[in-house]
């Protein structure tokens, strides 16, 4: 019985001795501690990786700093020193200590290749970004078009009260229904980051498009767009203006050159991380330039005013809803001078909108659309007593993104329009299928 007792004695004693040795391992390192040692290096390490387990990343630095004071030449503090450095993201600092090991001749081999590789890192970080860029944009575009004219579904339309005659072109041709629009594009965008907040944007491009069968086949257009984006956190504020020139070779009624020139604002707000609301003004004047091969469409040079107001919603991360409301106002010129509402119209719009993100960066949009638009007089060369309204409905749906594994963006688009008009008779419809290839080279 006396063996047993000693024996458990002392199995107890030695268990006492195993937790008592574990225990000193284990104990945290105090900073009192460290006051009263503070040249010891094993202990003062111990304190600085214990501060780095419990996020206090910044006390280690000044315990490992205060060492190197003492140990400037040791190798694995300055290791562990720009270790802790890295985690801060303190790049000019890192950047010191990678040079001072890579000029130890201490350093071994595999630190060297390395800190190499760090030196490199660090140096891409170190370089601020340019706040000017140069992008050349290039843009190919097949549509196939539908009733191409605007047709209307009855191929008859109205003239001088006369009632519904057959359409006919000036050569007295059947309008074509069926063609195909072929784009092509080359744009040079330069775009600079004045601050944080206010970014400029430039494009100059050049457009080519030829159309395979009706009477307009090929016109040139040359166009310029300034913007401005003004970002808060919480709103941004956008500008816009830009001119455009068309140079049509055509000759005919349909084949006016024009001028254009276009400016609009806008204020996006966010309401809060789901709800943002937008509104905005935008104005565009179209001038017709006539002569001795080109007859205008109409000898009123256009005047466009537009203001619209719409939100949109986050409904998950990937899913976005959007409504907008606008109002368009359009009436002309005639005499250089004197305003007419013999073409003008009053329209009201409002456009329903979904979008979703898909894998590989891609996005779905969807959109429908419905405007009236109110005419403001009698048009004489259709009706002299009844005042033109029409209804229009649009529905697009159409995917885009980057082309996967390429440097190539494309869009593929369907869009669906239908408008019936007042006018008896008059309903057209009008369906596009468009397909886009971008590529984008950055030159600076």
């Amino acid at each position: 019985m006396r063996n047993i007792i000693i024996k458990v004695t002392y199995c107890t004693i030695l268990i006492i001795v195993l937790l008592f040795t574990l225990s000193r391992q284990t104990y945290a390192v105090t900073y009192k501690e460290i006051q009263k040692d503070p040249l010891n290096l094993s202990l003062n390490l111990k304190y600085a990786k214990e501060q780095e387990n419990l996020g206090n990343v910044k006390n280690a630095m000044v315990t490992i700093e205060r060492l190197l004071f003492l140990y400037p030449n040791d190798i694995d503090l300055n290791v562990y020193y720009l270790d802790l450095l890295l985690d801060l993201n303190s790049i000019s600092k890192a950047s010191e200590v990678v040079n001072q090991l890579l000029a130890n001749e201490n350093s071994s081999r595999a630190l060297l290749d390395e800190l190499g590789l760090i030196a490199k890192e660090l140096d891409l970080q170190q370089k601020e970004p340019s706040p000017f860029s140069l992008t050349l944009r290039t843009t190919l575009s097949i549509t196939a078009v539908d009733n191409v004219n605007s047709i209307s579904k009855s191929k008859t339309g109205f003239v001088a009260n006369s009632g519904p005659i057959s359409l006919k072109t000036s050569q007295d041709e059947d309008y074509k229904f069926k063609d195909q629009l072929y784009l092509g594009k080359v744009s040079a965008l330069a775009s600079y980051d004045l601050n944080e907040q206010n970014f400029f944007t430039i494009e100059i491009g050049f457009d080519k498009q030829k159309q395979d069968d009706d009477i307009n086949k090929i016109y040139d257009l040359k166009s310029a767009t300034l913007s401005h984006v003004f970002y808060k956190p919480r709103y941004s504020l956008s500008s816009y203006f830009s001119w455009s020139k068309t140079d049509n070779p055509g000759t005919g009624s349909h084949t006016a050159d024009s001028v254009g020139r276009t400016g609009g604002l806008s204020v996006t707000y966010n309401i809060n991380e789901q709800l943002s609301a937008n509104v905005g003004v935008s104005a565009s004047l179209t001038d017709y330039i006539v002569d001795d091969t080109h007859e205008a469409v109409n000898d009123n040079d256009v005047r466009n005013r537009n203001a619209f107001i719409g939100s949109n919603f986050s409904l998950t991360n990937t899913d976005t809803i959007g409504v907008n409301l606008s109002y368009n106002y359009k009436n002309a010129l005639i005499n250089d001078n004197a305003r007419t509402l013999e073409n003008g119209i009053k329209g009201i719009s409002y456009l329903l909108s979904y979008n979703k993100l898909l894998p590989f960066d891609q996005n779905l949009a969807v959109n429908y659309g419905k405007t009236l638009n109110d005419y403001m007089k009698p048009d004489p060369s259709i009706n002299s007593t009844k005042k033109r309204k029409d209804v229009i409905e649009d529905y697009s749906i159409g995917i885009s993104g980057p082309v996967p594994f390429t440097k190539f963006s494309y869009s593929l688009s369907s869009d669906y329009s239908k408008s019936n008009s007042r006018i008896l008779n008059y309903i057209v419809n009008q369906e596009d299928i468009n397909f886009t290839l971008r590529r984008e080279f950055s030159l600076f």
